[in-house]
């Protein structure tokens, strides 16, 4: 029994965001953008609660964008020079932003740094998009990669563990968790392999996401005695323990591990997680697949989870990272849908109304000009994705694009097998407003120069509470 036929059985409503056509009618024009904005530096996109507003990490700050003509979005502030005034600051590597009612969260840095930087959360008011009012801010003892942010909590990532912050009031820490408080062992294995790389929050439980050890459901009903309920994929402690230090970067990059993103349906009862890999010697000669997947689990037995279905990155003429990189990314799943990003490899939309048989109704693509960080869902009649200015492949324009919520088919769409490599253009540089006073003298990017202290690895970066990985180590790994 399909999961939508047994919520049917139970008497349960099943959450549904407009009907999709399987198929593209005649009529239907090509699958296309239906506008973009400029953004430098972008990378992590959500869309605030009203459907009219995204805001947009900018590595130097964030960007409030108004998608209510989605064919015209605009940004209407752009915020730098945060917490400059601070020792350590501004805040820099800002790769999340996360938001929830009249809350916006900004949190840096990504990625450990041995210089002095500023740690931890600023807090915004965002009942007026267009003058986000900064209210509080939480200082933590470790960089924050990703967060996840409720009306009462956030949830931080610091590499080793998940940290949960009420606030409901002024920030206050209320509890940790790692997987070594679910089993001992999981202290012998490398930090490369169970790095908590992500985090999901909805209702009583989150779920954490930890590289190779696999994804946690944990009970979060006591903030400061989180448990474990159950672990999704991964490999054992006792295996993953075996892996020689020197070998660990190695796997860290390699499938069949490396769970990096995860979020469940309305209900709860459907987990999307997906992987971030690349071909490397591990896989070379293999039948193991070498780019990373996006799978489907059935939770709603939590302590037997059931993997229900793969989908597959798309394949590209060199799939190395920093070449045509088509490892999925970010994505959200909401009602039936599941929008999902695939760096070069674009965005798509999957009818996951049967999990076992997910459906592909859209895939968009343009890696001369965008490679995807996310794919959120803003409103029935379109969606929103953000292209980063990393990629070596694209011409390096940080944008956020609209997209029309619906089937169909672009026209002409470019060969990830064949496509020559351009040349990469340089982007423009924004106009940006600071964020006090005392910032504006601070330049529109502080993003680390190429020979600095910064610490970065595909997908993840060290994190500082990661301990005991050497920044020789992770200097090889750096885009």
């Amino acid at each position: 029994m399909h999961r939508r036929q047994f919520l049917r059985a139970a008497g349960c409503a099943i959450p549904a965001v407009g009907a999709l056509p399987a198929t593209v009618s005649a009529a239907q024009s090509p699958f296309e953008p239906l506008g973009s904005v400029s953004i430098t530096g972008a990378t992590e996109a959500v869309v605030g609660p009203k459907n009219e507003t995204a805001y947009v990490a900018t590595q130097d700050g964030f960007a409030v964008v108004d998608i209510s003509t989605p064919s015209e979005p605009a940004v209407l502030q752009r915020r730098t020079g945060l917490l400059a005034e601070r020792e350590g600051g501004p805040m820099q590597e800002i790769l999340d932003v996360k938001a929830t009612g009249d809350l916006l969260l900004v949190a840096c840095p990504a990625n450990g740094h041995e210089e002095p930087v500023v740690e931890g959360f600023l807090l915004y008011d965002v009942t007026d998009p267009k003058d986000p009012e900064r209210v509080a801010f939480h200082e933590t003892e470790f960089p924050i990669h990703n967060a996840a942010l409720t009306e009462e909590r956030a949830y931080l990532v610091n590499g080793s563990e998940v940290v949960i912050v009420g606030v409901a009031d002024e920030p206050t820490e209320l509890g940790r968790w790692a997987p070594r408080d679910a089993d001992p062992a999981w202290a012998e294995v490398d930090g490369l392999l169970r790095f908590a790389h992500d985090v999901y929050a909805q209702g009583d439980r989150a779920y954490v996401v930890e590289w190779d050890a696999g994804t946690f459901i944990l009970d979060v009903s006591d903030p400061a005695a989180p448990t474990a309920v159950t672990r999704i994929g991964g490999r054992s402690p006792e295996t993953l323990a075996e892996i020689p230090g020197e070998d660990a970067v190695v796997h860290s990059l390699s499938m069949p591990g490396n769970h990096h993103t995860a979020a469940v349906n309305d209900d709860a009862s459907l987990l999307v997680l997906n992987k971030e890999a690349w071909p490397t010697e591990l896989t070379e000669g293999t039948d193991i697949q070498p780019l990373g997947e996006v799978e489907l689990w059935d939770v709603r037995e939590e302590t037997e989870p059931e993997r229900l279905a793969t989908i597959e990155a798309p394949d590209s003429r060199n799939p190395e990272k920093g070449e045509i990189n088509t490892t999925p990314h970010n994505f959200e799943i909401r009602g039936d849908r599941l929008y999902s990003s695939w760096y070069d490899g674009g965005v798509k939309i999957h009818d996951v109304s049967d999990p076992r048989n997910p459906a592909l109704l859209a895939w968009w693509r343009d890696p001369h000009e965008w490679t995807f960080w996310t794919a959120q869902y803003a409103t029935e009649e379109f969606f929103v994705a953000s292209s980063h200015s990393r990629g070596r492949y694209n011409a390096g324009k940080g944008a956020l694009v609209t997209f029309p919520n619906r089937a169909g088919e672009q026209a002409s769409p470019p060969a990830l097998t064949d496509t020559e490599t351009p040349t990469p253009t340089a982007e423009p540089t924004p106009s940006s407003t600071p964020d006090s006073p005392t910032s504006s003298s601070i330049p529109p990017t502080s993003t680390p120069a190429a020979d600095s202290e910064s610490v970065s690895a595909p997908g993840f970066g060290l994190l500082g509470a990661a301990g005991a990985i050497s920044l020789a180590t992770w200097r090889r790994l750096r885009d």
